[in-house]
């Protein structure tokens, strides 16, 4: 999958669901947003993207990028350009110009030689080797096999990995290792559901114990939806959860990552078949679940800190999705019985 930044007003290609699917069908699905040459340079330092769309600041951009001594492919749209610009584009190696305004067709043309580029300059594919760890980390965020499907595989795997060697040491690497990944690609889901070490210290069976705990993960965080999130919307999720008590909405969020609002609650229904605002007063529940267990604060503070209305509107949504009010829910977890799942 090809990532692409936009820069400047994308609006002509993010309000328009045929231009997105252009982009999707050459594979071009992972999309940034910067509002401009200097935010895209700080974001390209940050994070390398395969494609650059310039809708504003496109020679600026080629320029900046120029004496950093590193220009990614850039395709540059707008207006038509002056021969200076032109010579700028050229000597910056510009993948491309389209004059705006342009069609579907265009577009796809520059598209289609955008990704025949960058399959040609791409490297052979090298598999790494992918290890027990990466395998228990895909199977837990994918959500595809049912749980007795995905801990029969599991202790298979296990039971290979820990022939003829010490059962207890390698549950215990395994524990760090998938926490570690955990960490790298999602590490606000860790601060909601903390994935908890696994004792196996006496144990005569510490792969199904190992087992168990990994299932029971796979369960909890079942409710963010990872297995098709991209970085983008990734990002916002752990910026909500970082900033969740200054109340952020679909609008500030949108300016912060300079997306459009629109093109970012769309985003989130492709990825996780959610709307921004579901998906952000799931975080919300979440959240509340999270202050609940690790404080003492009371119920209205908890609703006051995370914006709700009331502490009765609060409760009600929090009892529709858990199956209890928020104040059974925390008894039950002090006693530490297993949590009752929502009617």
């Amino acid at each position: 999958m090809l990532s692409v930044l936009f820069v400047g007003d994308a609006s002509m290609i993010q309000d328009d669901p045929e231009m997105i699917k252009l982009f999707g069908r050459y594979g071009m699905a992972d999309m940034g947003h910067a509002g401009s040459a200097a935010h895209a340079a700080a974001m390209l330092r940050r994070r390398p993207f395969d494609l650059v769309v310039a809708c504003s600041g496109g020679f600026a951009l080629l320029e900046r990028l120029s004496r950093a001594g590193s220009v990614p492919p850039v395709v540059i749209l707008g207006d038509r350009c002056s021969f200076r610009q032109a010579a700028v584009a050229v000597r910056c190696g510009a993948l491309d110009l389209l004059e705006t305004p342009f069609s579907a067709a265009e577009l796809e043309g520059v598209l289609s030689r955008a990704a025949a580029r960058l399959s040609a300059a791409a490297p052979a594919p090298r598999r790494e080797p992918e290890g027990l760890a990466h395998s228990i980390f895909r199977r837990m965020i994918s959500g595809a096999e049912s749980e007795d499907t995905f801990e029969a595989l599991l202790l298979a795997e296990l039971a290979s990995a820990v022939r003829g060697g010490q059962p207890a040491e390698t549950v215990s690497e395994l524990c760090r290792n998938v926490r570690g990944l955990l960490t790298d690609h999602f590490p606000w889901v860790l601060m909601l559901a903390p994935f908890e070490t696994v004792d196996c210290a006496g144990s005569d069976a510490p792969e199904r114990l190992f087992a168990a705990a990994v299932c029971a993960y796979a369960r909890t965080i079942r409710v963010f939806r990872l297995a098709d999130m991209k970085p983008t919307v990734n990002s916002v999720c752990r910026y909500l959860v970082e900033n969740m008590m200054q109340k952020p909405s679909l609008e500030s969020v949108s300016r912060v990552f300079c997306i459009n609002k629109v093109y970012l609650s769309r985003l989130f229904s492709m990825q996780t078949g959610l709307s921004f605002h579901a998906y952000h007063a799931m975080l919300k529940i979440e959240y509340a679940r999270h202050i609940l267990l690790n404080s003492t604060f009371r119920v209205r503070e908890i609703s006051d800190l995370l914006g709700y209305q009331s502490a009765d509107y609060f409760t009600g949504l929090f009892k529709k999705s858990t199956g209890c009010t928020p104040t059974q829910w925390r008894r039950l977890h002090a006693a530490g019985e297993p949590e009752k799942p929502a009617p």
